[in-house]
């Protein structure tokens, strides 16, 4: 079997919930929802163990710096777990729970995955934003929005609209934007947020069809791919002895038989030999095998997808759009 055969490969690793279901229930049972701890942070020295505490200010006498960690039963006795950060006693020593709310308060009864990464360290959720759109020949987009949160400090608590395509499993972020859910209880502040991801959504998915409207129009064959491919991830050169190293190039070939691969698998499909399927095979390479794990695909989904871009523009500028 090739290395790039295609498996049912989701963003969360299973199947997601196609219904849609209630997020704060998913979330527990995601195990997602837990006590945060606090401790000082102790410092070993010659004079034993010492605390640093802030000397003025607002913190005044609280420990300058804390750790935030989980229990491996999630109670207040429970053996540590995993510590999730160490910061200004500033920091907030809730959890998830209020992101989760908001976001079930606009979009209720929709959530499709909760997931709980690096041990609670972060955070990634999914929901259901409408139906689905039907590019032409059945090739089928359902716009969706990621919810991403952390604990450690490493993603704000934020919002993505993207879709997913039916045919080949890929999440294609389709907006320029990641909306930041602060933290309010604020009615009005809520209503104004769901109104921002709807027009978001809107937005983006028009100019999403737009551009699948326009690569599906040009038609290109296999040596037009090659000589995207190329564009997008040139052959390794040879260093000054002449060489290449051997890592390097089996990198390559890597990506390029995975390119070429999901390239075949668009011909078979609703999209045809297409710049639209040109541009999804590049974009199946790097979602499906390039982002090995959730955190990858997370990061797809948020934007880094060097190769995707670089196809697209390419692909645009041959259709003169």
């Amino acid at each position: 079997m090739s290395f790039y055969n295609r498996q049912p490969d989701y963003m969360f690793g299973r199947r997601s919930d196609t219904e849609g279901g209630n997020t704060i229930d998913m979330a527990l049972q995601a195990g997602a929802l837990f006590k945060v701890h606090t401790a000082p942070v102790h410092v070993m020295t010659q004079y034993g163990d010492e605390v640093e505490y802030i000397t003025e200010g607002k913190y005044k006498d609280l420990p300058r710096h804390q750790v935030y960690y989980r229990t491996t039963n999630d109670e207040a006795d429970g053996p540590l777990k995993t510590v999730l950060n160490i910061a200004h006693p500033s920091h907030p020593n809730s959890n998830y729970l209020q992101f989760l709310e908001t976001v079930e308060g606009l979009f209720p009864e929709s959530c499709t995955d909760v997931v709980s990464l690096d041990e609670g360290k972060r955070l990634a959720c999914r929901w259901s934003l409408g139906d689905p759109v039907n590019l032409g020949d059945g090739d089928v987009i359902h716009p969706h929005l990621l919810g991403i949160a952390s604990l450690n400090s490493t993603w704000t608590s934020s919002l993505v609209t993207f879709v997913k395509r039916v045919f080949c499993t890929n999440q294609q972020r389709t907006g320029e934007n990641v909306i930041s859910v602060r933290r309010t209880t604020n009615h009005d502040k809520i209503l104004n947020l769901k109104a921002l991801v709807l027009a978001e959504k809107a937005n983006a998915l028009e100019r999403y069809v737009d551009t699948a409207s326009t690569l599906k129009r040009l038609a290109i064959d296999n040596t037009d791919f090659r000589k995207m491919f190329d564009v997008i991830c040139p052959e390794p050169e040879p260093n000054d002895k002449g060489e290449i190293s051997t890592r390097s190039q089996n990198i390559y070939d890597k990506k390029w038989e995975g390119a070429w691969y999901y390239w075949q698998e668009e011909q078979d499909g609703p999209a045809g030999k297409t710049a639209w399927g040109a541009w999804n095979a590049i974009q199946s390479l790097e979602f499906h095998k390039i982002a090995n794990n959730v955190n990858k695909k997370v990061e797809v989904v948020r934007g880094a997808q060097p190769m995707s871009n670089m196809a697209q523009r390419h692909l645009l500028q041959m259709a003169d759009f």
